[in-house]
């Protein structure tokens, strides 16, 4: 059952940062976009569709200048987010809602009603009452900027670098071979194409161009000014070429003067890198990491066969007399470094609060007054954690890079059920200081993370002295995610698929408390569905003793 969200938290950031001259500014900043804020969005959406459509049937209706853009407003949203409501069985708006925030080529098309539709609709309207009844229906929800409209385009163009996806499928709808039934018409193709553009990724700005050319409009000039494009773009690309190709991602593997058909450096590069595995920094810092990635996420995965033919699946019933009487299923994924998928492990219900506590906390996407947060404290330099803003909001400069929206609770607030539960699958002591605090991530399609490792290698942590090292890992998957979202290990060559209620286990250090690189991990991208997880790091001393030594140095004696 969702539980009821009855209050709702206006989040503001201010961030302040040292001058050259060593006096302090603030620079007041918009929030990246989150599910969170989305689906409330989503909500809203459905009772602004109610609004309008019991409008519409009014005696009168024809005299109100804001007609047209009510019945355009219908039509786009029955076109699309109508789509997707239509075929869930899903009764209570909030998962409605979640349905629509699931599919990006939905949310693109929702966030351009919003930008593009809503604000000159409600500036037409005359009529008062309904104008107030928007207003209750929008609540304290921030509406979506042009900023907000470019960063769900950023992120479905991240998943058509992420899974090579072809407009030629997006433009009817589908992803990879799933029919959405929301598909993008020529206009968002070439707003899509032309953002692309603007961020020289020219690689997915080209197919955009194409298949806008190939949906044989009746407009002569429409297409012309796309041919125009695909020469600006040919020009751009090919003056860049020399001097950024060893480094662009998004670059054609010959000038497009001599090949127009060329291979993308993104395929050239998965097939050059494919199975090369890196020690230390550059396990998570390489660009051949990061092709990696890219070939697991993709499905070619890099497990040896001699590794392969000692991995299986069992039903467990060693690791508490619980599982006696109610077996898990585990996944050994690898040996060493020991990394384990516990398939259902965890019911639902465990962790409801937490899930819809953070769609509670997510929900204004606006200026964040800025509580003193010092991004320089965590390692994050402002430049690196900020971007200038488009279409910025009134005080409103830059704004927050895209990120997991990160939300923290403690034992208590979590339940100590799951943690129990927790502890019973892995056989360490995470209650108090065996482990920092319960995190749920929630990320938007295409948002990006960055390879990294959980351990504090590197880290001023103030609390290493009490609890050590960040010994292992945990992942709780709340969410059922249905293309992409699993976790990946470019550097061991698999992947764990994202399924709501498993956990995902691994050691990501020594016996010794030393930082073991090839944990080094991402998750992949969502295509469809949302990924929503709940983290738990557990710390050295108090499992100091917990596990009977191996007779091999820095492995785990594993049960």
């Amino acid at each position: 059952m969702f539980p009821k969200i009855t209050w709702f938290l206006s989040v503001s950031l201010i961030v302040a940062f040292s001058s050259e001259t060593g006096s302090e500014s603030e620079v007041h900043l918009d929030v990246a976009l989150t599910p969170g804020y989305l689906i409330h969005l989503a909500k809203a959406e459905i009772g602004l569709i109610k609004l309008f459509e019991e409008f519409s049937m009014k005696k009168d209706f024809k005299k109100y200048a804001a007609r047209k853009l009510i019945i355009g407003y219908l039509e786009d949203f029955n076109k699309t987010s109508g789509k997707v409501l239509s075929s869930t069985k899903r009764k209570i708006d909030w998962f409605k809602a979640m349905e629509v925030v699931k599919n990006p080529i939905a949310l693109i098309r929702m966030t351009n009603r919003f930008v593009t539709m809503l604000q000159p609709l409600r500036e037409k309207l005359t009529d008062f009452d309904l104008l107030q009844k928007i207003k209750e229906v929008l609540g304290s929800i921030a509406l979506p900027s042009l900023d907000d409209h470019y960063e769900a385009i950023e992120s479905l163009l991240n998943l058509q670098q992420f899974y090579d996806l072809k407009p030629v499928g997006l433009v009817t709808g589908k992803i990879f071979t799933t029919d959405t039934g929301v598909p993008l018409d020529a206009n968002h193709a070439l707003e899509i194409g032309n953002y692309a553009m603007t961020k020289k990724m020219y690689t997915l700005a080209l197919p955009w161009f194409w298949i806008v050319i190939s949906m044989k409009l009746p407009e002569k000039n429409f297409v012309d000014n796309v041919t125009k494009n695909i020469a600006a773009l040919i020009q751009q690309h090919d003056s860049d070429y020399d001097t950024h190709l060893s480094k662009g991602l998004f670059y054609f593997e010959e000038k497009l003067a001599n090949n127009l058909f060329s291979r993308t450096m993104r395929d050239v590069k998965m097939d050059l890198y494919h199975g090369i595995r890196l020690p230390g920094h550059e396990s998570y810092e390489s660009e051949i990491t990061y092709y990696n990635l890219l070939n697991v996420c993709n499905g070619r995965d890099f497990v040896t066969e001699c590794d392969r033919k000692h991995l299986f699946c069992t039903f467990d019933t060693k690791k508490h007399p619980y599982f006696k009487i109610n077996s898990v299923k585990l996944e050994i994924l690898s040996w060493d470094p020991y990394v384990v998928l516990l398939h259902k492990a965890i019911p639902t219900e465990f962790f409801e609060y937490t899930w819809g506590t953070t769609v509670s906390l997510s929900i204004v996407n606006s200026t964040v007054p800025k509580s003193s947060l010092r991004l320089e404290k965590s390692g994050t330099p402002l430049e690196k954690a900020v971007q200038k803003s488009i279409s910025p909001r009134n005080g409103v400069t830059h704004r927050i890079h895209p990120s997991p929206n990160k939300v923290r609770f403690t034992d208590e607030q979590v339940g100590m059920d799951l943690i129990k539960k927790m502890e019973m699958l892995t056989g360490l002591n995470i209650r108090g200081n065996g482990s920092d605090p319960f995190v749920v991530n929630s990320y938007i399609h295409g948002n990006p993370v960055g390879i990294h490792v959980d351990h504090l290698y590197g880290h001023n942590d103030e609390l290493m002295a009490i609890r050590g090292h960040r010994l292992a890992s945990t992942i709780i998957y709340m969410t059922d995610v249905e293309i992409g979202g699993g976790t990946a290990f470019p550097s061991l060559g698999f992947s764990a698929k994202a399924a709501a209620g498993s956990m995902l286990f691994w050691y990501g250090a020594h016996t010794n408390g030393d930082i073991d690189f090839r944990t080094a991990h991402e998750g992949c991208y969502a295509a469809l569905g949302l990924r929503w997880v709940g983290v738990k790091f557990i710390r050295q001393w108090d499992n100091f003793m917990r596990k009977k030594c191996s007779p091999k140095r820095n492995q785990w004696l594993l049960d």
